[in-house]
């Protein structure tokens, strides 16, 4: 349960997609953004378990599981997930369903074999028949019985079963012993239950590799030699890139224009948005990723907080963007937040006539253009 995800802020703007066009006829888009994707979206997770589990309301679940698992489809780009889950439901049905779902579909009651064992006998039995259960039943209880003795077989495979869920039910609480794992949101990336909570918006990466032998400063893609954004948000990730990047360029660049000395710093300044928030700065840009101390049981110390306390203008953000977006299609606007005494600063490249800045809290900014 996540408060993010309450308040309307996980999956913004989510109801643009055509799949939610049927919802617009009653409602606006930021209506099925709160009522339907969100609350509607936590009623789904909490409840659904329960009705899977009783088979009055279990055909029912299953039908509102189906199109979960299809709208999923076409929203993300998950691969295989959501046609795994769809194949997987009739885990919940009962173990005779292929049975019912034959004798349903098939032509001649002959295709399906009846099981008298899934049948409650309606017949009332003849006082001949009714005389040979008695005996039968009389048998059965002189019959001797027979224990089912445990070996270490079975012993093993209990262990490593419970073992397997013990384990899978404690990585996503683990983040207190992987803090060097942690960001802005707690726990390892891959083993978390918080899938689709948090919506990352990043404005601007900036990579800098400065060459101390001759004191010049060069600025690199950040897209360069890397196919997704995921390493700006993961220190691990950011400590690996830029090893990499120290590689690549020393043994690439041989040109006369970019000869790199062995001394070299690399430097990263990463400005995100979680959730709707202020645009802000992630890491430290002061910190050298090359000797940044970095460790998979210690707190990382050039990870920047996040600034929730300003949290609450979220929806002052939101109305401030509809408004200026509606003065033309080429209007932007863009919120930032920087933490005291930081003299840092973000360079925003605007192709634009008008530019208007706006400071809404404490703070000092110094307008500049090269």
């Amino acid at each position: 349960m996540d408060r993010d995800w309450l308040d309307g802020y996980s999956m913004q703007n989510l109801s643009n997609h055509w799949i939610f066009d049927p919802f617009k006829v009653l409602l606006t888009s930021e209506q099925v953004d709160f009522w339907i994707i969100h609350l509607n979206g936590f009623a789904l997770d909490f409840s659904i378990g329960f009705f899977l589990i009783y088979n009055r309301t279990r055909p029912y679940a299953l039908c509102v599981l189906c199109l979960f698992h299809i709208t999923n489809s076409r929203l993300f780009t998950i691969g295989m997930f959501p046609y795994v889950c769809l194949a997987t439901m009739p885990i919940f049905c009962d173990a005779n369903w292929p049975r019912k779902v034959l004798k349903i579909f098939s032509a001649s009651k002959s295709a399906v074999k009846d099981n008298d064992q899934d049948k409650k006998c309606t017949t009332s039995l003849l006082p001949a028949e009714a005389n040979r259960a008695k005996q039968k039943v009389k048998k059965l209880k002189g019959a001797p019985t027979y224990t089912l003795k445990i070996g270490w077989k079975h012993k093993v495979v209990g262990f490593l079963l419970i073992s397997h869920i013990g384990l899978q039910a404690f990585l996503p609480y683990s983040h207190f012993i992987t803090k060097g794992y942690n960001n802005w949101t707690n726990g390892l990336y891959g083993y978390s239950w918080d899938m689709m909570v948090h919506t990352w918006d990043t404005v601007m990466a900036v990579v800098k590799v400065v060459d101390h032998e001759t004191g010049q400063e060069h600025f690199l893609d950040p897209e360069a030699w890397v196919q997704t954004d995921r390493w700006e948000k993961h220190a691990d990730m950011l400590i690996q890139y830029a090893q990499c990047l120290k590689s690549n360029l020393l043994n690439g660049v041989s040109t006369n224009d970019y000869r790199l000395s062995k001394n070299i710093s690399i430097y990263v300044d990463i400005w995100c948005s979680l959730n709707g928030r202020f645009q802000q700065r992630m890491f430290d840009p002061r910190v050298d990723l090359l000797t940044a101390d970095w460790s998979p049981i210690k707190e990382v110390s050039w990870l920047m907080p996040l600034l929730t306390e300003f949290s609450s203008w979220r929806k002052q953000i939101t109305k401030l963007e509809k408004e200026i977006y509606s003065w033309s299609e080429y209007s932007d606007v863009i919120f930032v937040a920087d933490f005291p005494g930081n003299l840092q600063g973000i360079q925003i490249i605007l192709y634009l006539i008008f530019i208007f800045l706006s400071v809404f809290h404490k703070g000092k900014v110094i307008p500049w253009h090269n």
